[in-house]
């Protein structure tokens, strides 16, 4: 009986040591891992026309926080167009950069906002200060 109460505490603290060394940056790639629906587009508190993106689909790689470099695309399902992307999640969590060529010197800080399990909300304001934010929900 002894010997099972040790095992069940050694599982126990083995069980806690992998859930706190899984980092928040982690538990974030693994979030986004998948397809998101264009939920909204909001540009200066207006909400912008479905059409403009109700077919668009973010498509995020599976990714590892020791990858320098993640990566995805934008699809656009009513023409089966897309839009290669490279991202990478800031440190603090709060931020990430999209890039489109690849070179995140050209890349695009964008500020999260929410992200969840099933909703994934950024936003950016431009160089002539209006404020975008673009809300994701991911598909089943």
């Amino acid at each position: 009986m002894k010997n099972l109460k040790r095992l069940g505490y050694l599982v126990l603290i083995v069980s806690i040591g992998l859930i706190a060394s899984c980092t928040k940056e982690q538990l974030v790639l693994k979030i986004l891992e998948g397809e998101w629906d264009v939920n909204s587009v909001v540009v200066d508190g207006v909400p912008q026309p479905t059409s403009s993106y109700k077919d668009q689909v973010y498509i995020f790689d599976k990714c590892d926080e020791t990858d320098e470099v993640c990566y995805g695309r934008i699809k656009d399902e009513s023409n089966n167009s897309k839009v290669e992307f490279s991202y990478q999640i800031g440190e603090t969590l709060d931020d990430f950069t999209l890039s489109y060529s690849g070179n995140f010197d050209e890349g695009f800080i964008y500020d999260v906002d929410e992200h969840t399990p099933t909703k994934f909300i950024y936003s950016f304001t431009d160089t002539i200060g209006s404020k975008t934010t673009i809300s994701l929900d991911k598909r089943d």
